[in-house]
């Protein structure tokens, strides 16, 4: 009988012979931990190892953090009276929420009452699904498709070596926010039922070696099915689609990438937990904090390190993307004459943005790892909560002083009164305890505002850890102004909702970037729509 470690080899030596586009992803698939279930001879079933004992650890800690908190640090009272009334009242109520929802989930797994959880997450996704905020004919308006043509040929244009001087303005690219908003928005179009079943297939292989090939070949069916529409989406862009990685959890969160060998250009994106899988997307939130060391190299715990560095024998998440970014830049240069290096943008929207923000990171720190015919560009992301510590973000801010050949930026995308920017609450603190300090809660990245209001121009937001611009960046199109709003399909309870969580929705997103155009100044005399039109729009801090 051939052992697990022989299994393993053959089916990674089929998947890579075989199926040379989805073997990182059939690797990546095979790692994450689940819990297996004999039910025939021929037949197994799979669970979502829940980890309640984790949830609950993530909850005591939380509980830990804040007591260490609040005994290390007499002065907050008086200093942030705010601040300290939240931990002493607002953040223990929300731990002892989560505390029983957490014992609630245990005893209807326990219990197999699976009708249960059914029941709550229908009617609680009818609600908070991000799938429902556009309908299916968005992307073919015309309006639309001139975003993406202005926004895909952007992307494709080569890093200027001027653009490296000190001195040199930084540019917010509105086209590149506005498609990459797109590509944010359709990664969220996928079917997490196939991708169990496809684990499920995985899974038998452990068993049956025997039927191996033909597992595999019904595994990647399975896989093609749960990215439909994804790829026939970016098909219609003129790009290809791949999903690369699961991010060690089940159809809860994953990253991919587009590409087409028609462009010198990558996008990696990501999604996150949603707020209709209520229980990860709060745990995410609220503990997994991110803990800067990681990023540079040393132990710590953190939960986006989890999805992206796993602690395991195996190749985690950040190796299976990097590879998959690798093998589609492989695949653009053999088809090009010009052997172009090769642009890299990263982008996600919501606890996505957070992932795409602590992958952008880690390759800013080690650039190697994406090869030498790599430039990492820009990452744009869109209403991502904190990512981390004061730690990270010094780590950000070293990282960017490194770059001698290619200035990179992370825009951090805000619409208005989105509360998801300003979660978890916190700020920067240098009496606290460290990563004990449950209010060392900060962001990183040149973030600019989006209003509602088309009076309202955009604005930067300050950063005390990020040192301020001068000259401040700028907003850049090669699109004109819009005569009126585009046609954006909204939600069917977005103005039953309050404008705090409506705000977090990529349609408003959308709606906040369009108004903006209204405020762009042709900066080159005499250009038309056709020929050398610049808009900008110079940005000022919020005050």
């Amino acid at each position: 009988m051939d052992s697990q470690e022989d299994i393993y080899n053959e089916f990674r030596r089929i998947s890579k012979q075989t199926y040379t586009h989805e073997s990182s992803h059939l690797e990546d698939l095979w790692s994450i931990p689940i819990k297996n279930h004999l039910v025939g001879d021929n037949e197994y079933k799979i669970e979502v190892d829940k980890c309640h004992l984790r949830h609950m650890s993530f909850i005591f800690r939380a509980a830990f953090d804040v007591v260490l908190t609040l005994l290390t640090d007499w002065t907050l009272p008086f200093k942030h009276p705010l601040y300290w009334l939240y931990l002493v009242s607002v953040y223990p109520v929300v731990l002892y929420i989560l505390f029983v929802a957490e014992v609630v989930s245990f005893i209807v797994d326990k219990f197999k009452l699976k009708f249960v959880k059914t029941s709550v997450h229908e009617r609680w996704s009818k609600y908070t699904a991000p799938e429902l905020l556009f309908d299916a004919d968005f992307y073919q308006k015309e309006e639309n498709r001139s975003i993406v043509d202005e926004g895909v040929g952007a992307l494709d244009k080569p890093y200027q070596e001027a653009e490296k001087s000190d001195e040199h303005v930084q540019h917010f690219n509105l086209d590149i926010a506005q498609f990459l908003l797109f590509v944010s928005d359709v990664i969220y179009y996928r079917s997490p039922e196939k991708i169990m079943e496809a684990k499920k297939k995985i899974d038998m292989i452990k068993h049956h070696p025997e039927k191996q090939e033909e597992l595999l070949r019904e595994t990647v069916g399975l896989l093609n099915e749960s990215d439909e529409i994804i790829k026939a989406q970016a098909k219609k862009w003129k790009l290809k689609f791949i999903s690369v990685s699961e991010l060690n959890t089940l159809g809860e969160s994953h990253a991919g990438i587009f590409y087409s060998e028609r462009h010198d250009f990558v996008v990696v994106a990501f999604k996150g937990p949603t707020i209709d899988k209520l229980e990860s997307f709060v745990h995410s939130l609220l503990f997994q904090h991110a803990d800067g060391r990681p990023i540079v190299g040393f132990e710590a715990y953190n939960g986006y390190r989890s999805m992206l560095h796993p602690e395991t024998e195996k190749p985690g998440p950040y190796v299976t993307i990097v590879e998959a970014i690798q093998n589609a830049v492989r695949v653009i240069r053999e088809n090009k004459p010009k052997k172009n290096k090769i642009n890299i943008w990263f982008t996600g929207h919501s606890l996505g943005g957070t992932l795409a923000t602590t992958f952008y990171t880690r390759c800013l720190k080690s650039p190697s790892d994406l090869g030498e015919h790599c430039v990492i560009r820009d990452a744009y992301v869109f209403g991502n909560p904190c990512v981390g510590d004061s730690e990270l973000a010094s780590t950000y801010v070293s990282s960017l002083n490194k770059q001698s050949d290619v200035v990179s930026t992370l825009w951090r995308v805000v619409s208005d009164k989105d509360i998801m920017t300003s979660l978890p609450f916190g700020f920067y603190h240098p009496g606290g305890v460290g990563k004990y300090n449950v209010l060392d809660n900060v962001h990183i990245g040149e973030a600019v505002k989006f209003y509602q209001d088309a009076k309202k121009r955009p604005v930067l937001v300050k950063n005390p850890l990020i040192p301020k611009k001068n000259p401040a960046p700028t907003i850049t199109s090669s699109k004109p102004r819009e005569d009126q709003r585009l046609e954006i399909t909204i939600h069917s309870f977005d103005h039953k909702l309050p404008s705090f969580i409506r705000d977090h929705t990529t349609s408003r997103y959308l709606m906040g970037m369009s108004i903006a155009r209204n405020h762009l100044v042709d900066s080159v005399k005499g250009s038309t729509e056709s020929k050398g039109y610049r808009g900008e729009i110079a940005l000022a801090y919020e005050s």
